[in-house]
């Protein structure tokens, strides 16, 4: 299996709050969803991937496209 790595914005679920997590240490089994959670329907591809947190970024930062 070939490994990637990529840097990644995450967002998060409205009831989740990412400052709980530790900087820099690997999270498991963290569902990707490329798509829309319709409902309780998941429309596109899902899949877990390791992560690993190396910042906090405040939403007022970010661009939404």
């Amino acid at each position: 299996m070939e490994r990637k790595h990529r840097k990644a914005i995450i967002e998060w679920d409205k009831d989740k709050d990412p400052n709980k997590f530790p900087l820099n240490e690997w999270l498991r089994d963290i569902v990707v969803i490329f798509g829309e959670v319709v409902g309780r329907i998941i429309h596109g591809d899902v899949w877990t991937v390791l992560v690993r947190v190396t910042e906090v970024v405040d939403e007022s930062q970010t661009m939404r496209m």
